[in-house]
C-alpha cells in the first residue's frame, strides 16, 4: 500500500482464490498478514514475496525481509486453513556477509531427503568466482526444523555463475520433478531493452530440473526442450589445433560438445602441430558464438596443467549492444574432459557445464547477422563429439 501523503509503502500478505486460475476472488479478510505480524524490529516497507509450502499436514509460508539495521532475512508463518497465519520465528537471517538488503523471493522445499532454501540477497559481495553481480541468487542444503522455526543450513552456494539470473522459484510437477525458473535479469541492469524503443522487456530461463548431488545440486533443462530440435550438424573425434570455423551457423540453436585434454598417440595430430610442447599442452580451448560484425560471445575454459581443474570463462565484452563484461566459474576436469550443453536464443545465452554442476546465463545484443560459431584450442585437444541443433518453433 502506497501511503501519498508520507510517500512511504506497507507491504502485507493478501490471500485470493480460483477455480480456473483465470478469475480471482480477493478473500474479504485480506491481508491475511498484516504488518502487526511483522517480528519487532522489521521494516514494513520490506515484507514480500511469500512462498506457501505444505508439512506434516501443515501449511507454511516464507517470506522475504530485512530489518531496521538493513539485514536481510527470511520469515517463517503457519497456518492450517491458509487463512488465519501465525508468526513461527525468524526462520534465518543474514550476519551481515549475505547481502547488505532485503532476501527477496524466498523458496524452501524438500529434495533428495534434504530441504533445501533458495533466496535472493541484494547487495551481495563478491567471494571468489561467485557474487559478482549487484544482487545475488543464493541455496543452501540443510535441514527444516519446523518446531523451532529454524532453518540449519550449509554456507550458501550460487545458483548461477553468470550475468542474468535473479529471484528463482521452484515447483513440482506431476512426476515429482523439481523444476526450477527465475528472471533472466535482475534489478537495476542497464539493458538496451528497457528503452522505449523495444516493445518488451525481460526474459526467463529455460525451465531447470534440479537434483541434488553429493550434496550440492546440479541443474539440467528439462527434458521437454528436446522436442524443438530441428536440423542437426555433427562431428566426431575431431582433433583441434588454433582456430576451427563450423560449416554452420545460427542465433537460436542448442550446441553439444565433448572436449578431451588430448593425451594420445602423436600419429593422429594435426598438420600445424609442429612440437611436442603443442602436443603436452593445451593451456585453453573454447567457442565463440554469435560470430561476425567484429562481434562474439565467447565460452573459455582455462585449465590447470597439474591439477585436472579450470576455470570456465563467459565472455560478452564483444557480444554487441548492452553491459559487457566477464563472469568466471570454477570447472572440475574428470579424467581431462569438458562437457558443455550451450543454449543460443536471440538474446540470450545458457551455459550448463559437465552436466548442470555449474550454469551461466547471460543476455546478449548482437547484429542479427553476428551469426558464426567458432571452435578454438591453445595446444593441441581432441573434440569427442559435437551437435548442433537449430531449435524450431512448434508451428515449424
Amino acid at each position: 500500500v502506497y501511503n501519498e501523503e508520507t510517500g512511504t509503502v506497507t507491504q502485507t500478505q493478501c490471500l485470493a482464490s480460483s477455480e480456473d486460475a483465470i478469475h480471482f476472488e480477493k478473500h474479504p479478510a485480506n491481508p491475511v498478514i498484516s504488518i502487526q505480524q511483522l517480528p519487532e524490529g522489521f521494516s514494513p516497507s520490506d515484507f514480500r514475496d511469500p512462498r506457501v509450502f505444505e508439512r506434516n499436514g501443515s501449511y507454511f509460508l516464507v517470506v522475504g525481509s530485512e530489518d531496521e539495521s538493513g539485514a536481510g532475512a527470511v520469515l517463517l508463518y503457519k497456518s492450517v486453513d491458509l487463512k488465519n497465519w501465525e508468526f513461527v520465528n525468524v526462520l534465518q537471517k543474514s550476519d551481515g556477509t549475505i547481502g547488505r538488503k532485503t532476501w527477496e523471493c524466498p523458496d524452501l522445499f524438500e529434495l533428495g531427503g534434504k530441504d533445501i532454501l533458495i533466496f535472493s540477497p541484494q547487495h551481495m559481495k563478491p567471494r571468489g568466482y561467485a557474487y559478482h553481480n549487484l544482487h545475488a541468487s543464493v541455496y543452501e542444503v540443510g535441514q527444516l526444523d519446523t518446531a523451532r522455526g529454524l532453518f540449519e543450513g550449509g554456507e550458501p552456494q550460487p545458483l548461477d555463475y553468470g550475468f542474468d539470473f535473479y529471484a528463482p522459484q521452484v515447483l513440482v510437477d506431476a512426476s515429482g520433478r523439481r523444476i526450477m525458473t527465475a528472471w533472466m535479469d535482475m534489478w537495476q541492469s542497464p539493458m538496451p531493452t528497457a528503452s522505449l524503443d523495444h516493445y518488451w522487456a525481460g526474459a526467463m530461463i529455460l525451465p531447470r530440473e534440479l537434483n541434488l548431488r553429493d550434496g550440492k545440486l546440479s541443474f539440467s533443462p528439462v527434458r521437454e526442450i528436446e522436442r524443438y530440435r530441428g536440423r542437426v550438424f555433427a562431428l566426431r573425434q575431431q582433433m583441434l589445433l588454433g582456430q576451427h570455423i563450423l560449416p554452420v551457423e545460427g542465433d537460436c540453436f542448442e550446441l553439444e560438445a565433448v572436449f578431451n585434454f588430448y593425451s594420445g598417440s602423436k600419429a593422429r595430430l594435426p598438420k600445424q602441430a609442429k612440437d611436442e610442447d603443442d602436443f603436452n599442452r593445451t593451456l585453453s580451448l573454447g567457442i565463440m558464438l554469435r560470430v561476425g560484425n567484429d562481434e562474439h560471445t565467447t565460452v573459455k575454459l582455462d585449465k590447470d596443467h597439474h591439477k585436472g581443474e579450470g576455470v570456465l570463462t563467459l565472455d560478452r565484452t564483444h557480444s554487441g549492444a548492452g553491459p559487457g563484461g566477464i563472469r568466471q566459474a570454477p570447472v572440475c576436469l574428470k579424467e581431462g574432459r569438458l562437457k558443455l550443453r550451450i543454449f543460443v536464443d536471440k538474446s540470450s545465452v545458457e551455459v550448463f557445464i559437465n552436466d548442470g554442476e555449474t550454469v551461466m546465463t547471460a543476455r546478449i545484443y548482437p547484429q542479427q547477422a553476428s551469426r558464426g560459431i567458432v571452435l578454438f584450442s591453445d595446444g593441441v585437444c581432441e573434440l569427442e563429439a559435437l551437435n548442433k541443433w537449430d531449435l524450431m518453433r512448434e508451428d515449424e
